[in-house]
């Protein structure tokens, strides 16, 4: 496959070699410096309303801890739906899939395993230290 060009001058050009397309930057892109990464602080995000406008803040959340399971599952949109069940307790957040594994060719059996985190909404009065 040959060399594919935009209008003259566009500064867009696509190069195809075999299958895969590749796409040039346009002429100011190509030399823009990446933002610096930075560590996700836990937080989240609540929406208040002022003064008629929308604002999204975010607002510090304390980790207790996390919970680890595993389950098996007849087919993946049930390991889905235990995943969006777990986040409905209070105080569990981000629930997620380690890993999920066919127990055989076609079975649509799956072992898998999960996390969480907990929040301070998780825990009870006597974990707080506020019940004797």
């Amino acid at each position: 496959m040959g060399h594919r060009a935009g209008p003259a001058g566009s500064g867009n050009r696509s190069v195809r070699s075999g299958s895969v397309d590749a796409v040039r930057l346009q002429p100011q892109l190509e030399q823009a410096e990446l933002p610096q990464l930075v560590v996700a602080q836990p937080c989240e995000l609540v929406r208040r309303a002022e003064q008629g406008t929308d604002v999204v803040v975010a607002e510090e959340t304390t980790f207790l801890g996390g919970h680890a399971g595993e389950g098996v599952a007849q087919e993946v949109d049930t390991i889905a739906t235990w995943i969006t069940q777990l986040e409905l307790v209070q105080g569990w957040v981000n629930a997620w899939v380690t890993s999920a594994q066919e127990d055989a060719p076609f079975s649509n059996i799956y072992t898998f395993s999960n996390g969480l985190d907990l929040t301070q909404e998780a825990a009870t009065a006597r974990g707080l230290g506020e019940a004797p």
